[in-house]
């Protein structure tokens, strides 16, 4: 029978699944060590280390009643746009996180259920995606989002942010978009491969491109995180 993989000891704030470690809650009945942990779905559960280090448990339980009863709206344009909300500020893991919940951004306790986001925020237009305004401050919450077009977010990027990740080469303002021949180059890098998505002959269409192919490159790294 082949050896258990040897985890690192668990420690606050790391995550396995859904579920992020608080704190150590003593032993049960049978010796074994419980913590505390925090489920994404906002509930706190304490069960077993081991159980959780090793996966046997990766949710408060939610991920089991999800399954029994799918979420009704689980493949809308609004559902995914609340997951991805959600992961980029509570899973360190997220290849955005540091964009977000590295940056102190979190989701109201309002909106961890996904019915009362789409209470607030209506139906999502399509070519739009969520945005904060200003974007940069404040948090993730009704009286500070919208439904945005990608010109509209981009009117709306941070500077810094920008500055920081833009080639010196670039003649847009726009990350991901460039100038050449006369027209504009849309391309994105995922996971250090660089994929052309075409050329155009207006900016915004360049633009709206990059904006959609980030937004289906997230699904796809959370999906297989």
């Amino acid at each position: 029978m082949a050896d258990r993989i040897k985890l690192p000891k668990m420690a606050p704030g790391q995550r396995y699944g859904r579920l992020t470690a608080i704190e150590f809650s003593g032993r049960d009945h049978a010796g074994k060590i419980l913590w505390k942990f925090r489920c994404d779905c906002g509930n706190d559960v304490t069960a077993r280390s081991a159980s959780v280090r090793y996966r046997r448990s990766s949710s408060c339980g939610c991920l089991q009643r999800e399954a029994a009863t799918k979420h009704a709206m689980h493949k809308t344009p609004e559902y995914k746009s609340w997951s991805q909300m959600l992961e980029r500020c509570r899973n360190k893991n997220h290849h955005a996180y540091k964009d977000y919940g590295g940056r102190g951004i979190s989701v109201c306790d309002r909106w961890f259920k996904f019915e009362n986001f789409f209470a607030d925020m209506g139906k999502r237009p399509e070519g739009h995606s969520i945005d904060r305004h200003p974007n940069n401050g404040g948090n993730y919450e009704p009286e500070n989002c919208r439904w945005a077009t990608p010109k509209e977010q981009i009117d709306n990027r941070r500077p810094v942010t920008l500055h920081k990740r833009m080639s010196k080469n670039n003649t847009s303002g726009v990350q991901g978009v460039k100038r050449h021949c006369g027209k504009w180059q849309a391309n994105i890098t995922f996971q250090g491969k660089r994929y052309h998505l075409g050329t155009f002959t207006k900016i915004e269409d360049a633009a709206a491109v990059v904006h959609e192919a980030r937004e289906r490159f997230a699904i796809m790294a959370s999906s297989s995180a």
